[in-house]
């Protein structure tokens, strides 16, 4: 499941040398944090895990996200074409039917397409983690010794 929020709108005006405006420039995202997280609400390092996006001209915005195979799993889109400016976006580790998915990386890119049509831009390919394994301080000094021989 997704959660979306505003975090603030930054409006950017920027002029050429002469005076014209300089062309718009594609949609990011930025590295999930935390990286990597557990998508185990039963867990105590459970988390989700968050991405910011920012842009500097209207779009439809889809963040996508796909399993190790490269199967598409999930994908959020804002309800609305999003003005310029920066915003965030939560994954909770589950895929479109809201079963969390197991360890591993997912790949994910940001689609985007602007306003009045046209062909979709996608951004590079970014990797989120989802690692649910016992934190150290809760393992069996055995099971912990067992690592070092």
């Amino acid at each position: 499941m997704w959660r979306t929020g505003l975090t603030g709108l930054v409006v950017l005006l920027a002029a050429s040398l002469l005076g014209g405006p300089v062309a718009a420039q594609t949609w990011q995202v930025s590295d999930n944090q935390p990286d990597p997280f557990c998508n185990n609400p039963e867990s105590p390092l459970h988390a989700e895990t968050g991405f910011i996006i920012w842009g500097m001209e209207e779009a439809h915005i889809t963040l996508q996200i796909w399993d190790p195979n490269m199967m598409y799993i999930v994908g959020s889109s804002y309800p609305e074409v999003l003005p310029p400016g920066m915003y965030e976006m939560y994954w909770n580790g589950t895929d479109g039917s809201g079963v969390p998915v197991p360890n591993g990386s997912y790949p994910y890119r940001l689609r985007q397409i602007r306003v009045g049509g046209g062909t979709p831009m996608y951004t590079d390919w970014q990797t989120a983690h989802v690692h649910c394994d016992t934190p150290v301080r809760e393992r069996s000094w055995g099971a912990i010794k067992a690592l070092y021989r």
